[in-house]
């Protein structure tokens, strides 16, 4: 069943044996691209039982959400290696700091991939390194920043650790000092349980089903809004705003940017719902 605009059941079609790119091909022939979304139902013959529901759609008016952690928490670093400066050609009457350094960078993957729980998210990012003058010579100093993202306050505190503990070794091993700093960025922000539940309630007398979508895994980009979390039971959720119709499809960093304001007014309206049953539960 195609279903476009006011959900209006333009068609019904037996194809069995089509495949997914034929559905979405009679969703163009029938005019959906120019409808916010199109429906495709599959349908037991024999049962007259509904298998399974997919939806082609823009995104807009969806609403994303998930209990528990949201998003990763933060801490940028910094690590300044101080060496001895020499001749590229005697390399023996310095201590190569951009060695130490690519050691170091090397190695802080292993903290990832070998001392935190496979099935926790975690991140070490080296994003800037800088060092040298010449090609053939040797600096005193290299200077490298990057980012740590984790999903809960054990890996977060282990990696911050982890990091000191072999940037300094490695340093210390071939010579060379590691000065370090690690900043106390955005915390992971978590999704208070019952304030979960009462969105689920809220949104289901505002949005059709398929509109409600479960988010699964979390977002290892970070999120302001988890500082309020941090002191009051709190919700995060998001609010699609795609329309390929309109090419707007560009993500929130991009300088493409762009929002399909129809998404607002569900947005508002459920804000609303939720306020009024938060209020008289």
């Amino acid at each position: 069943t195609l279903a476009v605009k006011e959900y209006e059941e333009i068609e019904t079609f037996n194809l069995s044996a089509a495949s997914l790119t034929d559905y979405a091909y009679i969703g163009y022939i029938y005019g959906a691209p120019q409808a916010k979304y199109i429906r495709v139902t599959f349908t037991s013959t024999t049962e007259g039982q509904t298998l399974k529901s997919i939806r082609f759609g823009t995104g807009n008016g969806e609403h994303w959400f998930k209990d528990g952690v949201v998003n990763a928490a933060s801490n940028p670093f910094k690590i300044k290696i101080r060496g001895e400066g020499g001749h590229g050609a005697y390399p023996h009457r310095s201590v190569d700091p951009i060695l130490i350094a690519s050691n170091i960078i090397i190695s802080l993957q292993s903290i990832v991939s070998r001392e935190i729980n496979t099935m926790n998210p975690a991140v070490i990012t080296v994003g800037k390194i800088n060092g040298g003058s010449a090609q053939n010579i040797i600096p005193e100093e290299v200077e490298f920043e990057g980012i740590i993202r984790t999903m809960n306050k054990e890996d977060r505190e282990l990696v911050k650790k982890r990091l000191v503990e072999v940037s300094s070794g490695i340093a210390k091993t071939l010579r060379g000092k590691a000065i370090i700093e690690i900043e106390e960025s955005y915390p992971n922000l978590y999704n208070n349980e019952d304030m979960v539940k009462m969105f689920y309630k809220s949104s289901k007398r505002i949005l059709e089903e398929y509109d409600i979508i479960k988010q699964y895994y979390p977002k290892m980009g970070v999120e302001s809004f988890a500082y309020f979390a941090e002191k009051v039971p709190s919700l995060f959720y998001f609010l699609g705003s795609k329309n390929e119709t309109n090419n707007i499809i560009y993500p929130a960093h991009s300088n493409l940017f762009d929002v399909d304001e129809d998404c607002i007014p569900l947005g508002v309206a459920l804000q609303c719902q939720m306020i009024i049953d938060y209020l008289t539960s």
